[in-house]
């Protein structure tokens, strides 16, 4: 059973995530939540998926990031250094403290993705020199590379976000954070994989990865006819429920 709900659930959310670009940040919670995986196996099978299907993502969004290839480097290094980090932190929570942390990020991201599909479409903020910047780009990737890999996210969900506030362009935010997710995924994988017994995982990555890689072609081929704005919406009010519910019922 157990085998089934996540097989259906990786189909679920790579579907999802391949025709409007979110929902990958639901994983560890569905994991922590509904099945009898530890903390560290939730965190490694989420981001199993999510070191496979960063590359895939980026496919056709390379060429948006021209303006950014200065200081992309900076912030990616930063972004690794950062998921180390977020793995070190990781182990002076408990389980059920971390788990807290899931639900969190869960519901941040679930009240993000409400308020920017509610509201009208604004003009583009003004670019941030900070952008150009690659102290700042570095410092950056280094806080929320810890973030992320301490609540079990990838990139996109909160480095998305962060650089649109500060100007850069949406599709190219969404382009730098697919290949920032990369950078946060691989360390973070390679770091909590020494806390499981891997022979154990072994059926469950072959099956979440090809169920998630799978419903996520199969999702970016139709998402020209799928409704984005509703399905983002529906997302993020689910989001915001079920993880309003999971910290109270953890708590």
């Amino acid at each position: 059973m157990q085998l089934l709900l996540t097989t259906l659930a990786n189909a679920i959310i790579g579907f999802i995530v391949g025709a409007c670009g979110v929902s990958g940040f639901l994983l560890p919670m569905f994991y922590t939540a509904l099945t009898d995986f530890s903390v560290p196996e939730a965190l490694v099978l989420s981001y199993w998926v999510f070191v496979i299907s960063s590359p895939l993502g980026f496919v056709g969004c390379k060429d948006k990031m021209a303006r950014e290839k200065k200081t992309l480097g900076w912030l990616c290094v930063g972004s690794a250094i950062g998921a180390v980090l977020g793995v070190k932190l990781n182990s002076f929570f408990s389980p059920k403290g971390v788990k807290i942390i899931l639900y969190i990020v869960v519901l941040l991201a679930g009240i993000y993705i409400v308020i920017n599909e509610s509201r009208k479409k604004a003009s583009d903020e003004k670019r941030s020199p900070k952008l150009d910047s690659k102290p700042f780009m570095l410092a950056f990737g280094i806080i929320t590379g810890a973030v992320c890999a301490l609540g079990g996210s990838g990139g996109p969900i909160l480095v998305m976000p962060l650089l649109a506030t500060m100007g850069m362009e949406v599709h190219t935010a969404m382009a730098v954070g697919l290949l920032d997710s990369l950078f946060v995924s691989v360390p973070a994988f390679v770091g909590y994989v020494r806390n499981v017994n891997l022979s154990d995982l072994t059926l469950y990555m072959v099956v979440v990865l090809l169920a998630y890689c799978i419903s996520m072609f199969i999702g970016r081929k139709l998402s020209s006819k799928v409704p984005s704005k509703p399905l983002k919406m529906v997302v993020g009010v689910f989001s915001v429920i079920i993880a309003v519910y999971m910290i109270i019922t953890t708590i």
